[in-house]
């Protein structure tokens, strides 16, 4: 998806006209330029995607270990059969 920002702007379908040229600019730049473009969005979303999936992971580990750590201390507080 990021590599598809780039085809947002196409630069030779917009003609010789300076107001075109000017249009075809600023397509461009919210494409694909610095803050406030389609590219650099989708980069910050990526990067708190990764940053979810990290914590997630990471979650579902301490749960996991105490669930398990719960589970045997309820076996040992068990009656044996």
């Amino acid at each position: 998806m990021l590599e598809m920002t780039a085809s947002l702007a196409w630069p030779e379908s917009w003609g010789d006209l300076d107001s075109a040229k000017q249009l075809q600019a600023k397509f461009t730049r919210l494409a694909t330029g610095d803050e406030g473009s389609a590219r650099f969005v989708i980069k910050q979303q990526i990067e708190i995607i990764k940053t979810m999936r990290e914590f997630f992971r990471h979650y579902f580990a301490s749960v996991e270990a105490v669930d398990g750590a719960t589970a045997a201390s309820v076996e040992a507080l068990s009656p044996p059969r």
